[in-house]
């Protein structure tokens, strides 16, 4: 035996978990976020939700069913979600489902695209184009041009913007010591990843990069890529030292992992 790991009910890691990649019913952990590749979308074992909505609802009836989030109707004792798609019983027709669901949906997307290519379809866009150039409809377009450029609506909305990209990042005990173990120098699960420096100063760039716009990635996380504009760590992707750093958290803003480099 090469390592024994060991979990809890909903697939956070209690012990091991460092000499594998497929780890909680057996699907891919995602070292960097954490989180579990489940083939159709990824699986956050700390808040015990799927970061993406399921296209297939199984049972419309089964109200545990309707939050599309939830992972196998909040009962992992006794079943799994091998394709990210469906659980339990449901999982040996899911195939069926999905089938079905293309055979319903590409003839209509079909349908669609043959009307946007119609002749009709190409009169109606040349109807709106006479009557965008109508004198009528160009002044209320410069009026509406002059509000957008009032001062009081542009610091309206600048002030909206300011509130979308900044915030307080939570640091929680828990996500702390992930940090710590996995991209601190002498980390009980560091070997192989990138490294910081000085782990005395890895909560403090944390909190550096609250001030910096998140990019959302395509499983619900938000990234900040931060230039501390001096040597913090090691990069393991070029195995050089660097000045800049990765922090990413969920979607309100609760720290998941900080690490150097930029991951790819």
């Amino acid at each position: 035996m090469v390592e024994n790991t060991t979990y809890d009910p909903w697939g956070t890691i209690k012990t091991g978990g460092t000499k594998s990649k497929f780890l909680y019913t057996g699907q891919e952990n995602d070292s960097e976020t954490g989180l579990h590749y489940y083939n159709a979308r990824y699986y956050d074992s700390h808040i015990r939700r799927f970061t993406q909505p399921d296209d297939i609802v199984e049972d419309v009836y089964n109200p545990q069913m309707l939050n599309r989030y939830t992972y196998v109707n909040n009962n992992p004792l006794r079943y799994t979600d091998p394709t990210g798609h469906c659980w339990g019983p449901w999982s040996v027709v899911c195939g069926a489902i999905a089938s079905v669901a293309i055979r319903i949906f590409q003839p209509v997307v079909s349908l669609v695209t043959k009307i946007a290519s119609s002749p009709t379809a190409n009169r109606v866009v040349q109807t709106a184009t006479k009557a965008q150039s109508n004198p009528v409809v160009q002044r209320v377009e410069n009026n509406a041009t002059r509000v957008v450029n009032n001062a009081t609506v542009q610091k309206t909305t600048s002030n909206m913007s300011n509130t979308t990209k900044s915030g307080n990042i939570t640091i929680s005990t828990e996500r702390m010591t992930h940090v710590l173990d996995s991209h601190a120098t002498g980390g009980s699960l560091s070997q192989g990843k990138s490294i910081f420096s000085n782990a005395n100063e890895i909560r403090d760039l944390i909190r550096n990069a609250e001030g910096v716009d998140p990019i959302l990635q395509n499983n619900g996380r938000l990234r900040r890529v931060v230039d501390a504009g001096r040597i913090i760590g090691t990069d393991r992707e070029t195995g050089e030292a660097t000045s800049t750093y990765t922090v990413i958290t969920d979607i309100v803003n609760n720290l998941k992992t900080a690490f150097p480099g930029v991951s790819k």
